[in-house]
């Protein structure tokens, strides 16, 4: 199913959102929407775990944004997702999450 963006719907800069990298999740914050929607500039965020679980599946963290945080970009694709350029990491917008997976 094809989801057309229309600028009533342009994701908002200032949003955080998730790229998920297999098991593995940062948080990022949305910097920058151009080319009508069709490409986003997201910017890494700081993420401090705030839990005491070590190698756990349970993690939780605090989130502030970073002006130094690594950038990425990602494009709309066919199917209505989010994707990094040049793979197949995917975006999730309105939510951040950090997760590492410790098992890798």
């Amino acid at each position: 199913m094809k989801k057309n963006v229309t600028v009533s719907n342009l994701p908002m800069v200032g949003t955080g959102a998730t790229i998920s990298f297999h098991s593995d999740r940062v948080a990022v914050t949305l910097i920058q929407v151009t080319h009508k929607g069709k490409r986003l500039v997201l910017q890494r965020d700081k993420a401090t775990r705030t839990d005491h679980n070590g190698m756990s599946e349970l993690q939780e963290y605090n989130y502030e944004t970073d002006s130094n945080g690594e950038i990425y970009t990602a494009t709309l694709r066919k199917d209505g997702s989010y994707r990094l350029i040049g793979g197949t990491e995917r975006v999730s917008l309105g939510v951040r999450r950090e997760y590492y997976d410790f098992s890798f």
